[in-house]
């Protein structure tokens, strides 16, 4: 109880004081002076978004500019209304009659003033914005159905390889927008990725044609990776001779073929996967060297890293 009247006998000596009497002074002359400037008028620059109305059906060429500088001469109470409301947004409507539409620096000076709140335009002036002419161009939207094109690369653990193609959900999508453009297009192709050696799936962004206002739909898709193990087999394959003449002997008579393969194909790799052959064409009975290079070819595509001994045989011509 002392303590509180102790305190307020202190507040009554502070207010007393020349002191305090030269806060509420600077006070009163501090909301004065903020009276008379939002009072007065001042220039500002102000960001005006621009939202364009397109006529049913139709769409616009290239990304249009949005956003425009305005450079404005108001009351401050009008630039604080402005600055505290979500901005300015102006609707330029088009039309369906021409294809090239110019929307020019007085019409949007007009459509400033026009779309401003009342309280924030009894004394406002637009006095310039930072473009002259707006050039928009019109098409025809329409929409077609377009293939999926990968645009990446796979990480692949050591000795592991794709079981089958990546699998694209969905392979096929929508493409939406001028004419000119959708109609040209037979795919899209997806922004460039890198799908980690443990990861079986992965959604990427798809990239729609550029300098154009298209979309996608949807604007990504889903890739399903299966991969597997490597393992390592053998075949004996037979040899075919080619320009062979009436009588011929060779040896051996086979190669060994030694191949990778994936665990999913590893069954269906069989000696008939093969072609091996030797070519006799202009082979003479009393050639110094009688022996000649094998070749082998016509495998699968999904083996990898072939090899086959012995690489050459020895012929002899039966005469």
């Amino acid at each position: 109880m002392f303590s509180l009247v102790r305190w307020r006998i202190r507040a009554v000596q502070f207010f007393r004081s020349d002191r305090a009497i030269l806060f509420i002074c600077m006070a009163i002359a501090l909301v004065f002076w903020l009276v008379i400037q939002f009072s007065d008028t001042h220039e500002a620059k102000i960001t005006v978004q621009l939202d364009y109305l397109l006529p049913p059906g139709k769409t616009l060429l290239e990304p249009p500019r949005d956003e425009i500088v305005a450079e404005v001469r108001a009351t401050g109470w009008e630039l604080r209304s402005i600055y505290r409301s979500e901005g300015v947004t102006v609707t330029v409507p088009l039309n369906s009659v021409n294809k090239v539409q110019t929307i020019t620096g007085s019409q949007l000076r007009e459509n400033i003033i026009a779309q401003l709140d009342p309280n924030q335009k009894k004394n406002l002036q637009v006095r310039g914005i930072n473009v002259r002419d707006i050039v928009l161009e019109l098409e025809n939207l329409v929409e077609r159905q377009v293939r999926v094109e990968l645009n990446g690369r796979l990480e692949m653990e050591p000795r592991y390889q794709l079981r089958d193609t990546i699998e694209i959900v969905p392979a096929v999508v929508t493409l939406q927008g001028p004419a000119s453009v959708v109609l040209q297009a037979d795919s899209v192709v997806t922004e460039t990725f890198v799908i980690g050696a443990t990861i079986d799936s992965a959604y990427i962004p798809l990239r729609p044609p550029s300098a154009s206002v298209t979309r996608v739909i949807p604007d990504r898709v889903k890739l399903i990776i299966e991969r597997e193990q490597i393992t390592e087999k053998s075949l004996i394959v037979p040899i075919e001779i080619r320009n062979a003449p009436d009588s011929v002997k060779i040896l051996p008579e086979t190669v060994t073929v030694t191949f990778a393969v994936g665990a999913h194909y590893y069954d269906r790799v069989r000696p008939s996967s093969f072609t091996a052959y030797i070519d006799l064409k202009g082979a003479r009975p009393n050639a110094t060297s009688n022996t000649i290079p094998v070749q082998v070819e016509a495998f699968p595509e999904y083996i990898q890293d072939v090899n086959y001994r012995p690489q050459a045989v020895s012929y002899y011509l039966l005469q």
